[in-house]
């Protein structure tokens, strides 16, 4: 917290002070938005949005020169509360090519793993919050049947100790934390990856823009996910098996109809990897440089 408010304090003084009025400022921090906004080109990157929003809020909306936000629930939210629909660029996240660019076949990532070949792994890659909807993997993972085994990869120490208590089962493991440079083997390696998001939240059924759905999608494995607007403005029905969110017995019926049901399951990961090139971080990056360069166009800016 510390750390975030000298971060947020530092580009406040150098931007009042040393930053030219012609400069272009891109940001993520709301204060500083805020703040800056009425004397500087302000371009506020919007990852999430208050129940209620302030007088403060809502300036830093208004006087922004360009919202970028990661959804179209944010962008719609921010309309309905008055925001000019044109100033806002939709910019979901996005994943990075060069890091999951291993070509590594599903044996071959198994046994870097020492997983059996042979084994029905089901995997979900991530934190344990309860909004991430981990907890409803675990539920269904109790009542599968034992052959499946279902991995959960990452979070923290305390919410690995929880669910280590809570979810105890032959076919559950609770991997915990691993080193970013392992991620890409252990979705390669999964027959299905998981992405349990739970609707009880805004924040997960509407703002999100999931790193880890983008990720699964460039690991070539098969996905099935939460029936959510945040999941659906990235993948339909023919890329991805949907269940029905925070239904632990659903998702366990569409686990094993579709462990069962190879053939289509591949063909929908097939064309969840087709698509997933246009969300890199690198063309994520060339979207919003053309949003803020046709306004330095429009502006007279480019002179």
């Amino acid at each position: 917290m510390l750390q975030a408010g000298s971060f947020t304090i530092s580009s406040l003084i150098y931007a009042w002070f040393v930053g030219k009025s012609g400069d272009i400022i891109y940001t993520r921090d709301f204060y500083v938005a805020a703040v800056l906004a009425c004397i500087r080109l302000v371009f506020y990157e919007v990852h999430s949005l208050p129940n209620r929003p302030t007088w403060l809020h809502r300036r830093a909306w208004q006087r922004a020169r360009g919202l970028i936000v990661i959804s179209n629930g944010l962008r719609d939210d921010l309309v309905g509360w008055g925001v000019d629909k044109k100033k806002i660029l939709v910019a979901r996240d996005g994943f990075n090519a060069a890091r999951f660019d291993n070509n590594l076949t599903r044996q071959e990532a198994r046994s870097g793993l020492a997983i059996p070949l042979q084994q029905k792994m089901v995997l979900y890659a991530g934190h344990l919050y309860e909004w991430k909807g981990a907890d409803i993997l675990a539920r269904a993972a109790l009542k599968l049947p034992e052959d499946i085994h279902v991995y959960l990869v990452g979070g923290t120490k305390e919410d690995v100790a929880k669910f280590d208590k809570e979810y105890r089962a032959a076919n559950i493991h609770i991997m915990g934390h691993r080193p970013q440079i392992e991620i890409p083997a252990w979705l390669s390696a999964a027959d299905i990856l998981v992405i349990p998001n739970s609707a009880k939240e805004k924040i997960s059924s509407r703002y999100t823009s999931p790193l880890k759905l983008f990720e699964y999608m460039v690991s070539g494995s098969p996905i099935i996910a939460s029936d959510l607007p945040s999941i659906r403005e990235v993948l339909d029905s023919k890329e991805a098996v949907f269940f029905t969110p925070d239904d632990s017995l659903d998702l366990r019926q569409k686990i094993i109809t579709s462990i069962n049901n190879q053939a289509s399951l591949l063909e929908r990961a097939r064309l969840a990897q087709a698509k997933v090139g246009q969300y890199s971080w690198e063309n994520r990056g060339k979207l919003i440089r053309r949003f803020i360069l046709a306004y330095s166009v429009n502006m007279g800016l480019n002179k």
